[in-house]
């Protein structure tokens, strides 16, 4: 596709994914052939600050994107790693590798960019992939899923979840049904 990059790749847990996440989802396939989304916090039990499963994440996403788009992901899983920050890197490298090699574009010289944000000190990742080129993303609308969960879990909170993708509401008004939601 003569893109700068054969492969960009962007590291969240996406906890919900929010139109921002989209916007940094498109800007990546702008510059690359296709993008990897390592989905973090795999295998994790149902919290408050992790609600959705690995796979109902990847289904936000791919659902929220153009059929076009779809076909230029690849989603890889990894777990946290509570410090031992070599082995998330060595997680996250291998989960890349591995999705790679479904792409079409794929060859043993790939050119691979980290996409992300230096939002806060949780940032500090984009700078463990020194093979990576890091392409900083401004910050789009102030926008952080702590603050969507915050208000779709609070009842007295009116505030308005128009961040999000209708898909992605569509898929939350279904959680509240069930039973996974009412714990």
């Amino acid at each position: 596709m003569d893109k700068k990059y054969n492969i960009s790749v962007i590291i969240g847990r996406f906890q919900p994914v929010h139109k921002a996440h989209l916007d940094i989802i498109k800007q990546a396939l702008l510059i690359s052939d296709n993008l990897i989304i390592v989905i973090g916090s795999d295998n994790q039990p149902r919290t408050p600050k992790n609600p959705f499963t690995s796979r109902e994440r990847e289904d936000m996403i791919f659902n929220s994107l153009p059929d076009k788009l779809q076909q230029r992901i690849g989603f890889a899983y990894i777990q946290d790693s509570a410090y031992n920050n070599q082995n998330w890197v060595r997680s996250v490298q291998n989960a890349v590798d591995k999705t790679s090699y479904t792409f079409s574009t794929w060859t043993q010289f790939n050119t691979i960019a980290l996409i992300g944000h230096h939002k806060d000190e949780s940032s500090f990742y984009l700078d463990m992939f020194p093979q990576w080129e890091t392409i900083e993303i401004p910050l789009i609308d102030d926008l952080h899923s702590t603050d969507i969960r915050e208000i779709y879990f609070n009842p007295d909170n009116n505030g308005s979840l128009e961040h999000l993708p209708d898909e992605v509401k569509t898929f939350m008004r279904e959680f509240e049904q069930t039973d996974d939601f009412k714990v």
